[in-house]
């Protein structure tokens, strides 16, 4: 059975795991905060007594003096390993709360308690805006807010890349493999997203790094400064020699470091600007380094996972080691920081430019492979946030998306499905993602192939637009190679397109039926774009449109002969899609009777200790609505015929 044919089940329930693990990780925080209790008590304790065997000990303060200084060294040691100690705790205080919270915020992400959890704040390319406000993709409550675990600002770039640019088929089935093999790695992934926060607390701007790596080295251009810095100092110190034995006049060795001084006036300014590329005052490559060391740890099983470990061990040397060593040099430049000392050493001896030239030495030998360390580090943090949601819900599936060649198999959303039929996307038990579990209903429905539009009726608040919104944010987890809340889903890649939430914009001067038409005027443009017929030759996605309650700005009569015009287009250029409408005449319309795949939403009456209620049951049914409810919602509500 291949795995689009499973679900992810086999790992423990997500709720009572993660509820255990905090519990787990705030009893150890507690414990070792106990024991930070104590250790600091005893700092102070061997400082005071230090300082009392020194007082004791001093010649005037009588008794044998060498016992009580050697019992002030003694204390004064253990005051050093105590002050060590303090500082380990502290670390691994906050891994530990760290972890509470990764934990904390898993339980809020099952709940849908999205004001318990962070929503991570993304720029969105202008082309990508209008079906990510449709289908809540980005922002408070919506799917990357559901399925964003990571933290560097690369890792989340590279899920959002994923999320509004679908890959093709076989990029699709080899994250898929490797969400699957990622989602039981729970201790791996918890420990790599408290890296990745640790990483992004000091806001490093990795892009500065990359470019300084794979830039030219400034020294190539200044050989002649690299000379005179080394040749300086020593000139510095023969001068101080020989002015101390006489053979030359003493002040002799003052002219150098002036000479020092002003080449560091002149060129430092700049070297410093070349070190804060690679690393601020607050060592983010230690940070990163670290990260790069547990996703060296995470499974190398499939050959998307293969292939990003790849990039992790290139030659001898690792990421991490290569960083270590980049973060040592950097420890060297950090003298800038320390003026009084800094003031001294740098005319002295021109210690920047010996710090640029080992930071360039490593430059020559490991920029050009800094852009594919970060690139695969950003790929294993999205496919880690995939696995968290593949491991958060193990009845969800993995979808098939149908590779460019696949012949075409029919399948019946009652039995389990194996390729969709042709340009048709078919789902089992589909359900909205971002509702929880125990209010959320899942349906079977088939949209396609080319020539047909499925039509939902119903009542208001029935969940015509809330259907409208699963086939777009389920669509979207799967052509980003993430699991689906489907029992089983099948489609061709498919290009989204909506209409949903339209504002009008008094500023620019367009109406809401303006704003309107020059979406569906964008939709068809782009089903033409993508028409097999009109390109002459087979493309590879197909227009999948999600049209809900369009062209409301008009009067009944027009909104009827413009919709059909609009679905017309569509229907003649292969493009698959959903219309929800409360235009019931629009199934019989001569021009969409034959291509309409009728569905609708019901809704029943019932009372309840004396009061009237509606429900819904959020079921899909064949066929034109039955039912309505717009007058009865004004007496609910108090305005009925007085």
């Amino acid at each position: 059975m291949t795995l689009a044919e499973t679900n992810l089940c086999g790992n423990p329930p997500p709720q009572p795991t993660y509820q255990q693990r905090r519990a787990t990780f705030d009893h150890q925080h507690r414990h070792l905060e106990n024991r930070s209790y104590w250790v600091s008590w005893g700092r102070v304790a061997a400082l005071l007594i230090a300082a009392c065997c020194l007082a004791l000990g001093w010649p005037d303060g009588g008794g044998p003096g060498m016992l009580w200084f050697i019992a002030t060294g003694l204390f004064t040691g253990l005051l050093l390993a105590l002050v060590s100690w303090s500082g380990r705790l502290r670390k691994q205080e906050d891994r530990l709360a760290g972890l509470s919270t990764i934990n904390r915020h898993a339980l809020a992400r099952l709940k849908r308690q999205w004001d318990h959890f962070p929503a991570p704040a993304v720029d969105l390319p202008t082309a990508a805006e209008t079906v990510s406000r449709d289908l809540d993709l980005f922002g408070h409550a919506s799917l990357y807010q559901l399925v964003c675990t990571a933290h560097t600002s690369l890792g989340r770039q590279r899920l959002r890349d994923w999320l509004i640019r679908p890959a093709d088929p076989e990029t699709i089935a080899r994250r898929q493999v490797a969400v699957t093999h990622l989602a039981p790695e729970l201790d791996l992934r918890q420990e790599m997203e408290l890296l990745s926060r640790q990483a992004a607390k000091g806001h490093a701007n990795t892009s500065k790094f990359v470019h300084w790596a794979e830039s030219e080295p400034w020294l190539k251009k200044h050989r002649g400064l690299l000379w005179v810095a080394r040749i300086l100092p020593f000139t510095t110190l023969l001068l101080f020699l020989l002015g101390i034995f006489q053979q030359v006049p003493m002040s002799l060795w003052v002219l150098p470091v002036i000479m020092g001084m002003v080449i560091s006036f002149i060129h430092c300014g700049k070297i410093h600007a070349i070190f804060q590329h690679i690393s601020t005052r607050q060592d983010e490559i230690r940070s990163y380094r670290d990260l790069f060391r547990q996703a060296a740890q995470l499974p190398k099983t499939g050959s998307e996972l293969q292939r990003l470990q790849k990039h992790l061990f290139v030659g001898h040397d690792s990421p991490q080691q290569r960083l270590t060593l980049l973060g040592r040099i950097m420890d060297l430049a950090n003298f800038r920081y320390s003026p009084m000392v800094y003031m001294v050493v740098q005319p002295l001896t021109m210690w920047d430019f010996h710090v640029l030239w080992l930071a360039e030495s490593w430059q020559r030998r490991s920029g050009s492979q800094v852009r594919g360390w970060f690139a695969a580090l950003a790929d294993l943090e999205a496919l880690a946030s995939l696995a968290s949601l593949a491991y958060d819900h193990p009845d969800w599936s993995m979808p098939r998306v149908a590779a460019r060649n696949d012949p075409p198999n029919d399948f019946s959303v009652d039995s389990q499905p194996s390729r969709p039929s042709g340009n048709e996307l078919r789902a089992k038990g589909l359900g909205h993602p971002l509702l929880p579990d125990q209010t959320r209903v899942v349906n079977d429905v088939t949209v396609g192939p080319a020539g047909t539009v499925v039509l939902v009726t119903g009542s208001n608040m029935s969940g015509k637009s809330t259907l409208l919104r699963a086939l777009g944010t389920n669509v979207t987890l799967a052509q980003a190679g993430g699991p689906v809340c489907a029992a089983h889903l099948a489609l061709p890649p498919v290009v989204l397109a909506t209409s949903m939430r339209i504002d009008d914009s008094l500023e620019q001067g367009v109406s809401f039926f303006m704003a309107e038409l020059k979406r569906l005027k964008e939709i068809v443009d782009l089903a033409v774009q993508y028409d097999q017929a009109a390109a002459g030759h087979f493309r590879d996605k197909t227009v999948l449109y999600l049209l809900d309650e369009i062209l409301l700005g008009t009067n009944s009569a027009e909104r009827h002969i413009a919709v059909e015009r609009v679905l017309g287009h569509l229907l003649r250029r292969g493009a698959i899609g959903a219309i929800t409408t409360h235009d019931l005449e629009l199934a019989n319309s001569p021009v969409l009777k034959e291509a309409c795949l009728r569905v609708h939403f019901r809704e029943t009456f019932v009372a309840e200790n004396g009061i009237e209620r509606m429900k819904f049951d959020y079921q899909l049914h064949p066929g034109i609505a039955t039912t309505r409810n717009a007058l009865k919602l004004l007496e609910l509500v108090g305005l009925a015929e007085s």
